[in-house]
């Protein structure tokens, strides 16, 4: 059996989109099946993705030379005739390509030339954009891509939804999985001892683009934030950390700290009391799972799967109904309020991330594969 994966992450070298497949890869690895994955070259070959080749997956780092838009006008021209990932996944013939999304509509053109070719492959949309919406023309050309996948997966409920409406697709053919995670399964590190100081972690890549942070300093410019006993800790890094910084400074928000990053995550929940997570676009939030794993209560937005499936309101946490400053000002003033009780819906929020999310989703998701190609080897024999 031969599995290949293509990643569409072309703005970082790794990141949280990456960890599903590329720990799929491994258990396939150990399951005996061969494996290949083309990801996007960079001067620094990422841990994870050493990991990979040291376990014996056939890793291409592609080399774009041209931009999507170029490469479209060449084809016109005649001076070329198609994308060269394509003629290489030609040639490899996997049984099956998985092509993991950052988001829901990247890749269209490989995809369709995948469809087009006859080639058995799988979709993996890390997170819905609903703020960007393509033409008739490439929407259309996108619900053939959807619908005639081997599966379509999305991490949660709500992102399964939003596609629909965005193809007007019922989608039959989608699935759900959920993304691993970078704590243990059973960890119970312990509430943070009382030094009159609330401490809340906000987790997650440094952009504001998606994760919102200018909104969440916007909402603590008020002056009742910088009177109150509480610490607001970034953690993580990205593009826009300098404007983060002038952001802060802009609206005299004296209590947030830019921690950079960490890689303990249970030791990081010893010393915060909640997670704010103020997201514009996500897929089902590692951050939130590993806080949620670790007993601490999130503080998010209403997007995607953080709310209602992940983050339910005034139980395990606050949602702020919509990404803006006056709702999550609002969320947080209401989780402020009810400080008392967050311990209490700490272990509430234990008990109920573990209904949701399995000890190893990335052998799952593996096992479901397997299955695919299992199946559709069966269906092709069936019909001969």
């Amino acid at each position: 059996m031969r599995i290949a994966f293509h990643s569409t992450m072309e703005g970082y070298a790794w990141g949280g989109s990456e960890e599903l497949w590329s720990r799929a890869a491994l258990r396939l690895r150990e399951q005996g099946v061969e494996v290949h994955a083309s990801v996007k070259a960079w001067p620094q070959v990422p841990r994870m993705l050493q990991q990979l080749i040291d376990a014996g997956v056939v890793v291409h780092r592609r080399r774009p030379v041209n931009n999507r838009f170029y490469m479209r006008v060449l084809r016109r021209r005649g001076w070329i005739s198609r994308d060269p990932e394509l003629d290489r996944l030609r040639a490899l013939a996997p049984d099956l390509l998985v092509v993991s999304l950052g988001s829901n509509f990247e890749a269209r053109e490989l995809i369709a030339a995948c469809r087009i070719a006859g080639m058995r492959y799988a979709l993996v949309n890390q997170a819905v954009q609903d703020v960007w919406s393509p033409t008739d023309a490439a929407k259309t050309e996108h619900r053939e891509n959807y619908e005639q996948a081997t599966a379509c997966f999305c991490l949660a409920q709500s992102n399964l939804r939003s596609l629909q409406r965005q193809l007007a697709s019922p989608l039959s053919n989608a699935r759900i999985v959920r993304n691993p995670f970078n704590v243990p399964y059973d960890a119970r590190p312990p509430w943070p001892a009382d030094d009159g100081i609330v401490r809340l972690a906000v987790v997650g890549r440094l952009e504001p683009y998606s994760k919102a942070q200018d909104l969440l300093l916007e909402a603590l410019a008020g002056e009742k934030w910088r009177q109150r006993p509480v610490q607001f800790l970034f953690y993580g890094d990205g593009p826009l950390k300098g404007y983060l910084r002038d952001l802060a400074r802009h609206y005299g928000v004296t209590n947030a700290i830019f921690a950079g990053t960490v890689d303990d995550i249970p030791q990081l929940w010893s010393r915060h009391h909640a997670l704010v997570l103020t997201s514009r676009i996500e897929g089902m939030s590692l951050a939130a799972i590993e806080a949620m794993l670790c007993a601490r209560p999130c503080i998010v937005t209403q997007v995607a799967g953080c709310e209602g499936e992940l983050v339910q309101d005034g139980l395990t946490g606050f949602v702020a109904a919509a990404p803006t400053a006056a709702l999550i000002d609002d969320a947080l003033e209401r989780a402020w309020a009810q400080r008392g009780r967050w311990e209490e819906m700490g272990r509430r929020a234990a008990q109920h991330v573990r209904t949701i999310i399995p000890r190893d989703p990335a052998a799952e998701f593996a096992a479901s594969l397997v299955e695919l190609v299992s199946t559709a080897d069966r269906d092709a024999r069936a019909s001969a």
